[in-house]
């Protein structure tokens, strides 16, 4: 793949699809049911993001923080009634991406 591609996969795609799945999807599903708990949801959508990066069990163990960050800073904003956390979560774990893109791709760390 051409370091364009990686790019628009890793930095735009992926991280689009992964928040409307793993953040805006469960969350908003979850959150409709009000009995559960808003530790509960940020740890299941937590969970659920995690499990798709198994690339090695520290990279789980990293992408299961970075799902508590973006699930809590998503529960955040939609209950503090801001605009689109949704784009939020998508631009923060878009620019995560693009420094590991960055770090791994264009100075190879």
């Amino acid at each position: 793949m051409s370091l364009t591609e990686i790019f628009i996969l890793s930095v735009i795609i992926g991280p689009l699809i992964e928040t409307f799945l793993f953040q805006y999807l469960i969350i908003e599903i979850l959150y409709f049911f009000k009995k559960i708990k808003i530790n509960t949801i940020i740890i299941i959508s937590s969970i659920t993001f995690s499990l798709i990066h198994y690339y090695n069990l520290i990279y789980i163990l990293v992408t299961f923080l970075s799902g508590i960050i973006y699930a809590s800073y998503y529960l955040y904003l939609k209950v503090e009634k801001q605009k689109s956390p949704f784009l939020y979560i998508w631009f923060l774990h878009s620019l995560y991406n693009f420094s590991v893109f960055i770090l791994d791709d264009i100075l190879s760390w």
